[in-house]
């Protein structure tokens, strides 16, 4: 009887990590570009992270936005970007701009107990 109840407990404990459930996780990232001296420029370069994120694979997607630590992120998908440019001075009459892109994301990932 203690070996039924055993083996009936063990082939439980199994067949419950089979069902592992799956949860949709919803993220963001934000990246900067380097500094350029026109703000046109500077939305080029901030457009162009997000077209080169749209083009990668999963795998590259779970180091870019480091996911991890999430577990086995998969299915990630990019939701919107925007990107904003900032203008600032390192000194007087000269003006510089960065993009600021962020980018809000979801993917599927185990749910962790």
């Amino acid at each position: 009887m203690k070996k039924l109840l055993t083996i009936a407990a063990a082939s439980i404990l199994l067949s419950s990590t089979a069902f592992a459930s799956t949860v949709i996780e919803e993220s963001n990232s934000h990246f900067s570009t380097g500094t350029y001296q026109t703000k046109a420029d500077a939305y080029n370069a901030g457009f162009d992270i997000v077209d080169n994120l749209k083009t990668m694979s999963n795998g590259e997607l779970r180091k870019e936005l480091s996911l991890y630590d999430e577990g086995f992120a998969r299915d990630i998908t990019i939701n919107s970007s925007k990107v904003t440019v900032s203008e600032y001075s390192n000194a007087p009459g000269e003006v510089n701009y960065k993009a600021l892109v962020n980018v809000d994301y979801n993917y599927k990932a185990n749910e962790s107990e």
